[in-house]
């Protein structure tokens, strides 16, 4: 089964993650403020560090963070460390303009990793 990382488990994430881990999934979390998150750390969250952590151990990344210059912000640590093959699900309300920006950044981070190799 597929790990699941969750960066941004607040309001609304923390129950999103509740519901993951009630379906048997192992999920990890990331939160700025990690006494935010102790229902799904009770339930059996695994609390991650950092993003980059995060990263490391999952093979999908869910995003649900406040405003769309977070989006950026997390994303822009995301596509440091990603490797291939994993997965990006961003559920914040934001710009469509901002989901293609995060595309084509991702498509050119991609490609200069595939120049590396």
């Amino acid at each position: 089964m597929r790990k699941i990382g969750w960066i941004g488990a607040g309001i609304m994430g923390q129950p999103m993650v509740i519901h993951l881990l009630n379906k048997g999934y192992e999920v990890h979390v990331y939160a700025r403020h990690p006494e935010r998150v102790e229902q799904a750390k009770n339930a059996g969250a695994i609390l991650e560090e950092s993003i980059v952590s995060l990263t490391s151990n999952v093979d999908v990344i869910c995003t649900m963070v406040g405003f769309p210059n977070d989006v950026k912000e997390v994303y822009d640590v995301i596509f440091s460390c990603i490797d291939a093959g994993k997965t990006c699900i961003d559920f914040t309300t934001s710009s469509p303009k901002l989901a293609k920006e995060l595309y084509t950044c991702l498509l050119y981070t991609s490609d200069a990793a595939d120049d590396k190799a």
